[in-house]
């Protein structure tokens, strides 16, 4: 039966246990017994869950988890927890200039999306070219099909792909330097 407290009351405390009221002395050991057994095992749903915190070796299922569609074992450790990261944004919008955008961005690829109504002369419809910028990275082709594979996934069903320009800025530094020479030819006819 409910009764009203009183203001100066207090409620009365928890049972540390969830048993009934009339539970046997030997169900109230093994509860105090499981829960002393349970509390000594770490809880790492909150790191596990984290892609900025999980485990490097436990990446593969997070991104499973979440529904990576692209995903490569030759990524760097920032590039698999970035796109693991983003793969929440990019199915949420999944089939946009910006889903496109934010899956590879996740690789470190820079994308101008440039679409058929934004040419000098019209393209055809439904067609739309990329401007993509690669600073720091070697362009290979497992990194070609990574990119075309993630764009044909992120991109709406209706548009088609016409060409991808690629800009990189080089690592590479110029270096200058001058010789000068100097010798002395002697012909020495012969007797």
């Amino acid at each position: 039966m409910w009764r009203r407290l009183a203001v100066t009351e207090q409620p009365p405390s928890l049972p540390e246990c969830i048993l009934p009221p009339n539970q046997t002395p030997l169900e109230a050991a093994l509860d105090v017994a499981a829960a002393a057994r349970l509390a000594t095992i770490p809880h790492l749903v909150r790191t596990t869950a984290n892609p900025a915190t999980i485990p490097t070796c436990w990446l593969p299922w997070l991104a499973w988890a979440w529904r990576v569609e692209n995903w490569s074992s030759g990524w760097t450790d920032q590039q698999k927890r970035q796109s693991i990261a983003a793969s929440c944004e990019i199915h949420r919008h999944k089939g946009t200039i910006g889903a496109l955008r934010a899956a590879l961005y996740a690789l470190n690829i820079g994308v101008q999306v440039v679409e058929w109504f934004e040419e000098s002369p019209r393209k055809a419809p439904y067609t739309f070219r990329l401007q993509l910028s690669m600073d720091g990275a070697t362009v290979t082709p497992a990194t070609w099909a990574t990119i075309m594979a993630i764009v044909a996934t992120t991109k709406n069903a209706r548009s088609w792909l016409t060409s991808a320009d690629i800009t990189a800025q080089p690592t590479a530094t110029t270096c200058r330097a001058a010789c000068a020479h100097y010798g002395l030819i002697l012909d020495i006819p012969a007797p």
